[in-house]
């Protein structure tokens, strides 16, 4: 992750890579930025950084959730997503889907067998609420979400595990525990 200096001398996260300025690197994970922040970030910005590792995490985090709505709602309007349970299911038996989302709080679409079965290999993933999701690509409450195209997943996949940066839960790994966040 790049970060820049911030007119108050704090380190503000640039996700995008695209902020002016002079800019520092640091992985996005706990222990690189405890060890970043401040000197490092001092050091390589060759200015005196007066942001928290806690202060910065909040931060990259908020950026990491907006980033990941962006990409979704780019992936709806490019026709690169499908929602709703009906649709997902079907994209996801035409052997189309690379990257399943479902809603913190959809517990119906995160009991069904076939979301199941991408828990379980690795392509659904809990994010957001059905607020949100729906929000996100136009419509009302949208509680899954499915991903049909590798850069968009890849990425979208990227900033999760950005925006879960000093989270309590890491991201379900088994369908009980997606069904167990989700209910």
């Amino acid at each position: 992750m790049r970060a820049v200096l911030g007119p108050s001398g704090e380190a503000v996260p640039d996700m995008a890579g695209s902020s002016f300025g002079r800019g520092a690197w640091v992985h996005a994970r706990e222990a690189c930025l405890i060890k970043a922040l401040p000197r490092g970030f001092s050091k390589s910005m060759k200015n005196a950084v007066h942001t928290k590792p806690s202060e910065f995490a909040l931060a990259l985090r908020a950026q990491a959730e907006r980033r990941a709505y962006s990409l979704i709602s780019a992936a709806f309007r490019a026709r690169k997503a499908a929602a709703g349970s009906t649709a997902v299911r079907d994209v996801c038996a035409a052997g189309r889907v690379t990257l399943v989302l479902v809603a913190t709080d959809a517990r119906a679409a995160a009991a069904t067998p076939w979301v199941d079965a991408l828990v379980k290999i690795g392509k659904a993933r809990g994010f957001g609420s059905k607020e949100l999701l729906g929000r996100a690509i136009g419509r009302p409450e949208t509680g899954v979400i499915a991903i049909l195209d590798d850069g968009i997943s890849t990425a979208l996949v990227h900033t999760l595990n950005v925006a879960e940066l000093g989270s309590v839960s890491a991201p379900p790994l088994s369908a009980a525990g997606l069904v167990s966040e989700v209910g």
